[in-house]
């Protein structure tokens, strides 16, 4: 299937291999530290989901692979934040993207409770509203155990406004022209499919995303210096800004 074209460019860091499931990839890692280098509200996003991962790894005892499911995740850059060679022989990921690997997250081509983990990083914004219920009821499906969501904060709503009439970036369209998920909502659909919901959190800041999403349209070189800096600046604990950039969830299957 050929390639949709996205308005985001993909990492060199990863390389994509079909597998013997049509619409699903193996992930294989060929430098790691270019992760330092991919535009900073990507790096955030991508950084908060692994650490979820990797902890759950931690806990995790298991002689054979641990199986991640990476769904919209399109280069599959989310494996560049986990972990060295050594701890990358341990994990298997895949990624399951319209744009790379011709899957869709409605329609997983994978048996039930395949995957350890399943992570989507900014796709639920980008599903038509009245498909957002499939969707998740899909990726609660293929998950063993545990399923990660990331998606900006509707409290952006003005700010994706903004930077839809600066720019007319295709995704920001669609953030605008779907409306942006409401967490508490999200929380109680999984919470519907059986799922305990441990983690909220509110994170980044929307002020400035604006100021590098808009530089990247307008001066992409600049852009990339400041975010270079941005993301060396960039602290997991740092206090909530004013009007948080996303919310992520992490779900756990319930098991009585």
């Amino acid at each position: 299937m050929e390639a949709k074209a996205v308005p985001i460019k993909a990492t060199q860091a990863t390389v994509l291999t079909p597998t013997d499931k049509t619409g699903v990839s193996r992930v294989k890692v060929l430098h790691p530290n270019e992760r330092f280098n991919l535009p900073w509200d990507r790096y955030i996003r991508l950084n908060a989901a692994a650490e979820q991962v990797k902890t759950i790894l931690g806990q995790m005892d298991s002689a054979e692979k641990i199986r991640i499911l990476d769904v919209g995740g399109f280069d599959g850059a989310l494996a560049l934040f986990l972990g060295d060679p050594e701890e990358q022989e341990k994990i298997q990921v895949e990624v399951v993207d319209a744009a790379t690997t011709g899957g869709t997250g409605l329609h997983i081509n994978l048996e039930d409770q395949t995957c350890a983990i399943v992570v989507a990083v900014d796709v639920l914004e980008h599903v038509p509203p009245e498909q957002r219920a499939e969707f998740l009821t899909e990726l609660s499906r293929v998950t063993r155990e545990f399923l990660i969501l990331n998606f900006p904060s509707s409290e952006t709503k003005e700010a994706q406004k903004l930077v839809l009439d600066l720019t007319g970036n295709q995704f920001i369209k669609e953030h605008v022209e779907y409306g942006l998920p409401d967490y508490q909502e999200v929380v109680k659909e999984m919470q519907a499919r059986g799922f305990s919901t441990g983690l909220v959190a509110h994170y980044g800041s929307a002020a400035v995303w604006v100021s590098q999403f808009v530089l990247a349209h307008t001066s992409p070189e600049q852009a990339k210096a400041t975010a270079s800096f941005l993301v060396r600046q960039h602290n997991t604990h740092e206090e909530k800004p004013a009007v948080p950039l996303y919310d992520l969830i992490l779900c756990q299957r319930f098991i009585p």
